[in-house]
């Protein structure tokens, strides 16, 4: 652990270890009997990196996120990915830009699978204001579920296609969802039930966020015979 201390500005991989000594002392892993060491030595590092290098201290919350995501700890990944919004937002440097719209979008999933979506809507605004210009799809859906399949989609050895047309407003909410066919009616009526229930980051205008209008989905489905 001396070594880390010496080379913690080096490579990832050494950044990785720093990230799961402080990873076992919050999870509590480390008794109260067992050698301090780990535990100073991993302080030791987090206060370096407040104090000299906060970049990479949002990195490590946005590592802790994850971490605590795969084990389904669900306010400890909250509190995490905010942790890292918090010191990212501040300390931005043009390499972390994808890691701070990845955290917001991470929330925006979490609220919205929990049907918070008052919550998820202030990070969609600053997904949008954050978002470079020519970065990514602005018209990706940032929170999208899969449509329930009707019954006569099932089994006809073919393809089954259908497109809605919505807008988007201010807050990321769709409106105004219209279905596109006349063919394959139920599907399309499925597609748009699960655009009701999607988010969009809004187009950002003057500093502030506005609708989106005309905005496309489409769904084809191929079924065996």
């Amino acid at each position: 652990m001396q070594e880390i201390i010496k080379q913690v500005y080096d490579e990832e991989r050494i950044r990785s270890e720093l990230y799961y000594v402080i990873s076992r002392k919050l999870y509590g892993i480390l008794a109260k009997d067992q050698d301090k060491t780990p535990y100073t030595i991993s302080w030791e590092l987090y206060d370096k990196l407040f104090t000299e290098d906060k970049p990479n201290l949002g990195i490590m919350f946005m590592s802790m996120a994850f971490i605590s995501e795969r084990r389904n700890n669900k306010a400890a990944t909250i509190k995490f990915f905010n942790s890292a919004i918090e010191i990212l937002d501040k300390n931005l440097n043009t390499k972390d830009i994808e890691l701070l719209l990845l955290a917001h979008e991470s929330l925006i999933n979490i609220y919205s699978k929990d049907g918070k979506t008052d919550k998820a809507t202030p990070h969609l605004v600053a997904y949008a204001k954050k978002r470079p210009e020519g970065f990514g799809d602005p018209k990706r859906a940032l929170y999208a579920e899969f449509p329930i399949l009707p019954s006569n989609v099932k089994g006809r050895g073919k393809s089954h296609h259908a497109s809605v047309r919505f807008d988007v407003d201010k807050n990321g909410f769709t409106t105004n969802i219209t279905p596109l066919t006349t063919i394959n009616i139920e599907l399309a009526d499925a597609l748009a039930e699960a655009i009701k229930k999607s988010r969009y980051a809004p187009a950002i205008k003057d500093g502030q966020p506005v609708p989106m209008y005309r905005l496309k989905e489409s769904i084809t489905i191929f079924t065996e015979r």
